[in-house]
């Protein structure tokens, strides 16, 4: 009992950490440049860029009133995509033509990730276990988490 609740907790803070990290970052993105794959397995925009110090990037370089520098974080122009590769829910940096600079995994063991919408885009999660802790579960524990994400403009 004790190893299947565990389990399932470490499941569900899994699902709500990458379910976060996407909807802060969708929340902060550049309404122009969102892209939803048409199968809605992915998702790829613009957040704005800031210095070492965390400050936002503006053009002009320095000019408090200048407009923001977007991209992927760090580089103007560049992408931020989340997406599917097998089991793993991960985030990549894209440059400017949308190939990828770096991969991190967000999240292991998820079935589905779908994603749909513009202004208000819903996220659905959904990761399953067979294993924890190195010991096989009697049976998959499974979770999903769904939220709706109101961008703000």
């Amino acid at each position: 009992a004790w190893l299947i609740s565990q389990a399932k907790m470490h499941l569900y803070m899994q699902a709500q950490k990458a379910i976060s990290q996407i909807s802060l970052e969708f929340l902060n993105s550049r309404p122009t440049t969102l892209y939803i794959s048409e199968d809605n397995s992915s998702i790829r925009f613009q957040i704005p860029n800031v210095d070492a110090d965390g400050n936002l990037k503006r053009i002009p370089a320095g000019d408090p009133f200048g407009d923001l520098s977007w991209g992927d974080g760090e580089t103007f122009g560049n992408y931020i995509s989340y997406r599917l590769n097998g089991s793993d829910l991960i985030r990549e940096r894209l440059d400017s033509n949308f190939n990828v600079i770096a991969t991190r995994i967000i999240a292991r063991g998820v079935n589905r990730f779908f994603v749909s919408g513009t202004s208000i885009i819903q996220i659905q999660l959904t990761l399953q276990i067979t294993h924890y802790l190195s010991i096989r579960l009697p049976t998959p524990i499974t979770y999903t988490v769904s939220t709706l994400v109101n961008r703000r403009v």
